[in-house]
């Protein structure tokens, strides 16, 4: 398939979501063998919506990348505890130390991650890897996540959320830079007294 030809039928038939720079409304496609046999092992082809003077739509085909695709990023909303092989993007709201109050040990560093939906979650980094990624995270930034643990939180909940990510000695961490107004600009999660008061004497949330 030739940068430039009309694949309209095609593309309807394999279309895809793409998000394109600039606001453009597009498709994304395979390329075609020479016979119009679509080539499961080619590589994506970026085809966006033009309209004729008749109005009709055709889509016009520009050639990516071979090998490069969009990365996906799953909603924290989405996040299991089965496997972490993953990838989120997330902004950091907060972040703060966890202290042994008994001895000022160091216990871990923990965050609270937002993803651009406005979904909460806390992640904890273990004092043992603390030092161990070569980025270093500060709050307000914007960061890729993957590979790491996803388990269910049942004490000290600092955020409404039932699970909590856990860092291991694996997990990749990318600062992404671009502009953190996507996301929300803070977190509030205001707790009505009856709520407080059922909350009393329990130790499931930091409240």
């Amino acid at each position: 398939m030739e940068a430039g030809s009309t694949v309209a039928k095609m593309a309807d038939e394999v279309a895809m979501p793409y998000s394109a720079a600039l606001g453009e409304v597009s498709t994304v496609v395979r390329h075609s063998s020479g016979d119009g046999v679509l080539d499961p092992e080619a590589a994506f082809a970026a085809v966006v919506l033009a309209p004729t003077k008749s109005g009709e739509v055709i889509y016009t085909a520009r050639p990516m990348t071979k090998g490069k695709t969009a990365m996906a990023y799953k909603k924290l909303s989405e996040l299991t505890t089965r496997g972490q092989t993953c990838n989120i993007k997330v902004k950091v709201m907060r972040m703060w130390d966890s202290i042994n109050l008994a001895t000022d040990e160091l216990l871990s560093l923990d965050m609270i991650l937002m993803d651009e939906q406005g979904d909460v979650i806390h992640a904890t980094k273990w004092k043992n890897l603390i030092d161990s990624y070569k980025t270093k995270i500060n709050e307000s930034s914007v960061y890729i996540f993957s590979n790491f643990k996803v388990q269910e939180s049942h004490r000290y909940h600092p955020v409404d959320n039932d699970l909590k990510i856990t860092f291991m000695y694996n997990t990749k961490v990318k600062q992404v830079k671009e502009s953190a107004e996507s996301f929300p600009k803070y977190y509030f999660d205001f707790a009505t007294s009856d709520t407080l008061q059922d909350r009393a004497n329990k130790d499931q949330h930091l409240s």
